[in-house]
């Protein structure tokens, strides 16, 4: 019986198992680190996008993270909407699949968001820029469109704040200088867009059935 396992064990494995076994490694690899990063975005931010956070930064990054309601009143100059920009781009590469829909009083206000990622991570953080310009697939930002699309399914959208938005679907809603949107439109029209979570393909499995995430705003 000793000598049959130790057969078993010395027996050579064909290139399909090696390939199968590397390849788990892998999977296993990146799953320990995605979860690293998504409970730290601070230190996603500067490996991967090679960005530096004032500690202030770092702070409010995480609580956007890990609150499914943020709110951030700041004067002028302290860059809310570069910020606001780098959570979406951290939470589209982080989350597959994600709906991010900004918001504001006029859509020029909700396009900075969406420019500050074009203009600013796109183009000024070196191998970091590199690596944003390979997660995204469309960058879109016009008058009467504004999206841009990941390639691992996750988009920003840019809609106006008014009764015209009613239909809209998102796991994220940002709104832009809310003090200047009508509360009545926040609550009976923003606030309805997170009708549904994302919803990634391992929650159809029992064991993971209560790991439901919830919308964000």
């Amino acid at each position: 019986m000793i000598i049959k396992d130790d057969v078993v064990d010395s027996r050579k494995k064909s290139d399909k198992e090696i390939a199968n076994e590397k390849s788990q490694r892998i999977m296993n690899g990146i799953a320990l680190w995605c979860g690293f990063y998504r409970s730290n975005p601070h230190r996603f931010v500067k490996d991967y996008l090679n960005v530096n956070l004032k500690l202030f930064q770092k702070i409010l990054l995480y609580a956007m993270m890990h609150n499914y309601y943020f709110m951030y009143i700041a004067a002028r100059g302290q860059g809310k909407t570069w910020l606001t920009a780098l959570f979406c781009v951290v939470r589209c590469i982080l989350f597959p699949k994600t709906k991010i829909c900004v918001a504001s009083a006029t859509r020029s206000q909700a396009n900075e968001v969406l420019s500050k990622i074009e203009d600013d991570f796109m183009k000024n953080y070196g191998w970091g820029s590199e690596n944003l310009r390979r997660e995204i697939s469309e960058c879109s930002i016009g008058a009467n469109k504004a999206i841009i699309r990941f390639k691992n399914g996750s988009w920003i959208r840019v809609v106006t704040a008014s009764d015209n938005a009613r239909g809209a679907r998102a796991n994220i809603v940002v709104c832009d200088e809310f003090r200047m949107v009508d509360k009545n439109i926040i609550d009976t029209v923003l606030m309805r867009f997170l009708s549904a979570p994302r919803h990634p393909l391992y929650l159809d499995k029992p064991e993971y059935a209560d790991l439901e995430e919830r919308n964000k705003i």
